[in-house]
This record gives C-alpha cells, sequence and structure tokens, in this order.
C-alpha cells in the first residue's frame, strides 16, 4: 500500500464517523418531534379544526338547557360540518352524535376524541347525547342541538 493510498482511506473515515453521528442526531431529536406533531390524536384534532376554521366555515353554538355551550358546529356552505366538542366524555361514556330530519332521528356516530365530521344536507338539526362508550340505539341523556333550518 502506496503513502497515497493510506492518506484517501483514513481521510474518509472522518466523513463516515460525522454522517452516522449526524444520523444519529436526527434519529435523537427528530423522532420525538415527529411522533408528536404527526401522531398525537390530540394535535391531528387540532389540525382538523384549524383547517375548517381556515375554509370559513361557519360556527354554530350547541347549548345545553342551561344555555352553556358545550360544542360548537363548524358548517361549510356545501352541507359538511365539523362536530367540535368542548372536551372529551367522562371514562365509560362518549358523545354521540344524532340527525334529525322531520320525526326521525337517526345516530351520525360516536364522537372519537372531540370531532366528528358529518354532511348536514337536508337535516332540521343535529343533537348531541351523552351515551355509553359504546354508543346508544337512540339517545338517552340529550345535551343539547343546533337546528339548521
Amino acid at each position: 500500500m502506496t503513502v497515497l493510498t493510506r492518506r484517501k482511506s483514513t481521510a474518509v473515515l472522518p466523513w463516515i464517523i460525522g454522517g452516522i453521528l449526524l444520523l444519529g442526531t436526527g434519529a435523537w431529536f427528530g423522532v420525538p418531534y415527529i411522533m408528536n406533531t404527526v401522531g398525537n390524536p390530540e394535535q391531528k384534532e387540532t389540525r382538523t379544526i384549524e383547517s375548517w376554521l381556515a375554509a370559513s366555515a361557519t360556527m354554530l353554538p350547541l347549548e345545553n338547557a342551561e344555555g352553556a355551550q358545550f360544542a360548537s358546529l363548524l358548517k361549510k356552505a356545501d352541507g359538511q360540518a365539523l362536530l367540535v366538542l368542548n372536551q372529551q366524555a367522562e371514562d365509560g361514556k362518549a358523545y354521540q352524535a344524532w340527525k334529525v330530519k322531520g320525526d326521525d332521528i337517526t345516530s351520525l356516530g360516536v364522537v372519537g376524541l372531540r370531532t366528528l365530521q358529518m354532511d348536514t344536507t337536508g337535516l332540521d338539526a343535529v343533537l348531541v347525547s351523552l351515551e355509553p362508550q359504546s354508543g346508544s340505539d337512540a339517545p338517552t341523556q340529550i345535551l343539547g342541538d343546533v337546528q339548521l333550518k
């Protein structure tokens, strides 16, 4: 091995070590950041709410019998809407949204954390109830509603 060959091989070694350290540092600091901003369900919901507000959705309040607002319905002109509860349901319970059309009340689904997307086209109202975590066939503890017509 000549002196020139030996010098080339030893000059590459610091670059390899530097690259490994750089990748390790990126993984050490980058992975937790990505997990907290991309994988965190609460932050995903916050970004969803922000995008609906940025899209100029109309905010309709849902109030309980005492007149206190417990949720909002963000509604777009095309009838798409996002139900946003002020807080998550207590343990063992879930919020369930219902569509009202005439005398017919049908479940729109159980709210995961605090939001539920729906189509309100042709509906008279949307109401929200507090139910067992798995939901109910009919609303049992109605918290309030929002009239759409």
